[in-house]
Formats: C-alpha cells, structure tokens, sequence
C-alpha cells in the first residue's frame, strides 16, 4: 500500500555495488550518491522496508534523516513498532512521523497516555511525542486552560498538526510564555513579516519585545524594504553594517533601481541587467560603492561594457584583487580578452598563475 510513498528527499540514486573481497568471496555495499551506508543504517533501513511495506530508497531516507533510528537494532525497532502498532497508530501517521519509532514501549505508552488527554485526534498530536515528558505535562496543562496550541496555529496560520510538528521542532514553543509568543508575533506581522518567514525562523520569538521593535522600527526608519526576521536576531555591528551599507547604495542609487543603474553602467537593456543580477544574486546585496568602483576601474582599464557583461561575477570581486592579479599576468606577457580568470577562486587562479609562469620559463 506503501509503496509509492515518496518524499523531497528521494530523488537521490540507490545502487548497489559488489565488491570482490577474496578470490571466491564477494560482498554487497549499499551505496547513495555513491557514498557508502554505513552497515548497521542498512539493517534498521531493511526493517522498515519490511515493516512499513516501503520502497529500500525510502527506507534508507527515514533513517538517514534520523540519527536515533540509524542507530537502532532491528530487533529494538520491531519491538517498538509493534507496540506503537497496539496503540491504533497507522503506517501512514508512522511514516507521517517516523521518530516515534525511536520511542520505548514505556515511554510511548506514557506519552500516549498524556496527549490523549488534548483534544485532538492522536494523529494530529504524534509530533509531540519527541518532546519530554516533563516538556509534555507542562504544553498538555497550559494547553487545557490557554489553549497553546490552538492560539499558536492561529498565530501563525496553520494546522493543528503543522502547529505540534513546529512544537516538536522547536521546543520553547513548549513552555515559552504565551503572552510574550502573542505580543512577538503580532510585532513581526506588523512590521510586514508574513507567517511563513516567521515559522522559518522561530528562534525571534524568544527575542525580548522591545528589542524587535527597536531593531525593526530602525530598519523602517532606513526605508528598509523587504524587513526579515535576522535583523532582529544578528549582532548589533552586522546590523549597523547591512543599514550602512544599504544608505550607501541608495546613495549610488538615487531613484533608480539595481537593473536600471546596471543598465546605464553596462550599456545594455533593462532585461539584459535584470538577466545578469538573476544569474548572480550577490549582486543585490554587493555595496553599490565597491561596485562603482570595479565598474570606474575597469574602464580605466581599457575594459569596455561587453566585458564585463559576459563575465558579471568581476562585479562580486575587489579592485584590490582585480588590480593585483591583472598586474601579475601583464607582467607574464598576458594581455586579457576576458575577464574569467580574474574571478577564479584564489587555488583557481594560483594554479593558472603557476602554469604560465612555467610555461614563460619553458620558452625561455
């Protein structure tokens, strides 16, 4: 029944390899990506094959995801899974949440026994089995006379279930003071922070409230425009740097955009820039400065705008470098009709630099 369940994660390669071990012995090696699988990964992976009637890709992605589960004993996992069985827990809420299977019959039956007391369906609240049980009382207590995670879901706009599975991620959510979850959360939505940055980013709500609106109103005041939640989260100085950096390039920038301000630099149409930042999206966070100053250099150079329209990544690149490594090879005798090998990594270019030098004291 299980068979077609795939996930994201299963677009990997499984192959099996034998190798030759003695003159008449071989051995099978299981093999992702070509990298080796540990064995015993192999044996829990073969188990689930079994017991949750799935493909052996499939399989080797659970456990591959799940450091308790690789780890475990076959024997171990049909135990539990046998147990999580007698509870009326489906393959279909197991592969939902495979870490329960990580759980001993003991603390399953007790786990069990304290989210029954929610009302919710099973189902919906297995995420929360990998939270602790001291961890567990406390949400299942808040949550009969708050409704934690009923206010949380509608918080951040989702289900039940998507509401413990964020729970069971990030575990503060647990026991962290609601009001203080409430007063963040509508602080970063009224900042223009949609729900699905902020699920992407929980670790804010721990963040004192005057503290995001600080960093938040500060990013306003710098007509910031997109605002994410790691302005609130960075050092003080990354913040102060990112602000400075983004004053100095509308000062380069005036009233125009990154792809009109690359248009008129590079001479070419507003598509063709828009093109050039899409293939190399460090563009739009590269101070506007330093930019200017390649661009100014360049030209100087004897550079022209085709240049550096076929090779945009010299935009990413210091003048500094650009000015050291393009004095180093005039002095080889190389004049450049590209600029490629100026926006070689440093091995990269070393490597090149190595090979004309030898191959000038060759000719020599």
């Amino acid at each position: 029944m299980f068979k077609n369940v795939l996930d994201s994660g299963l677009s990997r390669i499984l192959t099996i390899k034998t190798a030759k071990c003695t003159a008449h012995s071989f051995k099978t090696v299981e093999t992702v990506n070509n990298k080796p699988i540990k064995p015993r990964l192999v044996l829990a992976a073969k188990k689930l094959e079994t017991l949750l009637d799935i493909r052996r890709l499939h399989a080797l992605d659970i456990v591959s995801n799940n450091k308790k589960l690789a780890s475990m004993d076959p024997v171990k996992l049909e135990k539990n899974y046998n147990a999580i069985i007698r509870e009326n827990i489906s393959n279909k809420d197991i592969l939902k949440n495979p870490e329960i299977l990580s759980e001993s019959k003991l603390t399953l039956t007790h786990k069990l026994n304290l989210l029954r007391q929610l009302p919710y369906e099973v189902g919906v609240t297995l995420p929360l089995l990998s939270i602790s049980v001291n961890e567990l009382v406390f949400l299942i207590n808040d949550d009969i006379t708050n409704s934690r995670i009923k206010v949380i879901g509608d918080l951040l706009d989702c289900s039940d279930y998507e509401t413990c599975k964020l729970i069971a991620k990030r575990k503060f959510l647990a026991s962290l003071n609601l009001e203080q979850i409430k007063n963040n959360i509508d602080a970063l939505l009224g900042y223009r922070i949609d729900t699905d940055h902020i699920k992407k980013d929980l670790w804010v709500l721990k963040y004192n409230i005057e503290t995001i609106r600080n960093r938040l109103e500060l990013a306003k005041l710098h007509k910031i425009d997109t605002i994410k939640t790691w302005m609130v989260r960075s050092k003080l100085s990354i913040f102060d740097a990112y602000i400075k950096r983004r004053v100095d390039n509308k000062s380069v920038l005036g009233e125009f955009s990154l792809a009109q301000y690359l248009s008129k630099r590079l001479n070419c149409t507003e598509p063709m820039a828009q093109y050039l930042i899409q293939k190399h999206p460090a563009l739009e966070s590269k101070s506007l400065i330093k930019m200017e100053e390649i661009i100014n250099f360049l030209y100087n150079q004897g550079f022209k705008p085709k240049h550096i329209r076929n090779c945009p990544k010299i935009l990413l690149h210091s003048v500094e470098t650009t000015k050291n490594r393009l004095k180093q090879l005039e002095a080889q005798g190389m004049f450049l009709e590209s600029l490629s090998v100026l926006t070689k990594s440093q091995k990269q270019y070393l490597t090149f630099y190595d090979g004309l030098v030898k191959q000038n004291k060759m000719k020599s």
